[in-house]
């Protein structure tokens, strides 16, 4: 029966890993696919640990459940980590808005509260917590290294309202989010006739 108990959580680890894996790809996880694959450990795991229990080996396969358990832990929390970690686009998303100028953007957020954006920007982050768009507008008006982080969905709020100049310079699609994040700021004026598509103003 405890061996029963054990094989079943093993086999419900190794599903409940890649299901989440691949879940999680379809939600901005795009390129984590390939830490599915440490599900499939708890299921080899399990199979073996059965063949022994059932050919009489019954300490065998309780090792063969602890190596395994050990094998599955040390994958998930090291190389499946790391894969996953590396589907995050945020911190990428954000070096790459700081670096659109020469002494760093000043990041706001409008209607977004995430402590990944706060934690990989590295520096003071103007967090508008309600539609406030006269508090948007302001922001971005405040000087050239302005860049705005709005949910796409709140898009419509600000585009009728957007300083000159202004418009739409990155986009991203955070994890679990049903909606991408677009960074909305300053467009040089060489830039804008190529963009011309993306600048409301």
């Amino acid at each position: 029966r405890w061996v029963a108990f054990g094989l079943g959580g093993l086999v419900f680890g190794g599903v409940a890993t890649a299901a989440t894996v691949i879940v999680a790809t379809r939600f901005g996880a795009a390129g984590g696919e390939l830490a599915a694959v440490v599900g499939i450990v708890p299921l080899v795991g399990a199979f073996i640990c059965w063949r022994l229990s059932a050919t009489g080996r019954p300490l065998e396969a309780v090792n063969a459940f602890a190596a395994t358990s050990l094998a599955f832990t040390a994958l998930a929390v090291g190389p499946g980590s790391t894969i996953l970690g590396r589907a995050n686009t945020i911190p990428a998303f954000v070096q790459s808005l700081d670096e659109m100028a020469p002494n760093g953007t000043r990041l706001g957020t409008f209607t977004i509260a995430s402590p990944n954006i706060v934690f990989y920007a590295e520096n003071r982050v103007h967090q508008i917590v309600r539609d406030d768009v006269a508090d948007a507008v302001a922001f971005l008006s405040s000087s050239p290294e302005a860049v705005l982080l709005v949910p796409e969905h709140k898009l419509k709020l600000i585009e009728p309202n957007l300083p000159p100049g202004h418009g739409i310079v990155g986009r991203t699609r955070p994890l679990f989010r049903p909606h991408d994040v677009v960074a909305i700021g300053k467009i040089p004026p060489s830039e804008r006739t190529a963009r011309g598509g993306e600048v409301p103003r």
